[in-house]
C-alpha cells in the first residue's frame, strides 16, 4: 500500500491521468517486475513486450529484466524476456516505417521538442545551469526533473542491495540513457516508469510534510498542464 501511496503523490502523478502513455508503462512495468519475482514466463513475456511498445524506457525495463535473469541464472525467463523484447521492438519499428518510412521515427520525431538522439554532458550542464539561474524555458517542471534524476541516481545503490540488480539498473538505466541525450527534460515523467523508485519510497511512511509538499506540487503541475504553460 505504501509503494502505491508513493506513486499516488509524486509530483507528476498527473501524467497518469493526461493523454500520456506514463500508465500504461508504470503498469507494464510492475506486472513484469511481479511475474519476474514470480518466475511466470508467459505473463512476463506479455507485460515485457507491453513495456516495449509503450515507451521507449520500456526498453530499458526489459534489458535491466534480463539482466536479473542472467544474474539468477535463469535462461528460460532470460530467453523469453529477450525473444518477447524483440519481436515487440521488431513489429513497433516494422509499423514506423511502413507508414512513416523510417523505423525509428518515434525517436526522431523528438526533435519537435528539442531532444536529440546524441547529447553531451555540455547540454546537462547547460541545463542544471539554466535551472539554477531560474532561467529554464519552464522553471518548475525543470526543477523537478534535476530533482527527480538525483533521487533515482542516489537510490540506484539502495536498490541494488535491497531489490537487486534488475531494479537498480532499470533506476539507473532510465536516468542515464535521458542523461545520453545530454538534457533532463522530462525526468520526472519518466520515474513514474520506474517503479523500484516507488517501492524503495514505500519502505517507510512519509513525512506527513513530503507528502504535502509532493501533492502541492502535483496540484501545481496538473494546473500549469490543463491551462497550457508547457504543452502547444
Amino acid at each position: 500500500p505504501r509503494t502505491l501511496a508513493a506513486f499516488l503523490v509524486f509530483p507528476t502523478a498527473i501524467y497518469t491521468s493526461a493523454g500520456y502513455s506514463e500508465s500504461t508503462l508504470a503498469a507494464a512495468a510492475a506486472w513484469a517486475l511481479v511475474f519476474f519475482e514470480r518466475r511466470r514466463l508467459v505473463p512476463l513475456a506479455l507485460c515485457v513486450a507491453a513495456a516495449c511498445v509503450s515507451r521507449p524506457q520500456g526498453v530499458i525495463i526489459a534489458a535491466a529484466i534480463g539482466v536479473g535473469c542472467l544474474a539468477r541464472r535463469d535462461w528460460r525467463l532470460f530467453s523469453a524476456v529477450a525473444a518477447a523484447s524483440a519481436l515487440a521492438v521488431g513489429a513497433w519499428c516494422g509499423f514506423q516505417a511502413a507508414r512513416f518510412g523510417d523505423p525509428l521515427a518515434f525517436l526522431h520525431a523528438r526533435v519537435a521538442w528539442g531532444v536529440s538522439t546524441a547529447g553531451s554532458l555540455k547540454g546537462i550542464a547547460s541545463y542544471v545551469w539554466e535551472v539554477a539561474r531560474y532561467k529554464a524555458w519552464s522553471p518548475f517542471e525543470s526543477l523537478l526533473d534535476l530533482l527527480s534524476a538525483a533521487l533515482m541516481l542516489g537510490l540506484a545503490g539502495t536498490a541494488w542491495r535491497a531489490l537487486g540488480p534488475a531494479h537498480a539498473l532499470i533506476l539507473a538505466g532510465i536516468t542515464l540513457v535521458t542523461l545520453a541525450n545530454g538534457q533532463l527534460a522530462g525526468m520526472a515523467r519518466f520515474a513514474l516508469g520506474a517503479l523500484p523508485l516507488f517501492v524503495l519510497l514505500g519502505r517507510r511512511p512519509l513525512p506527513r510534510a513530503v507528502v504535502v509538499g509532493s501533492l502541492a506540487a502535483c496540484v501545481l503541475l496538473g494546473f500549469r498542464y490543463v491551462n497550457g504553460y508547457w504543452v502547444d
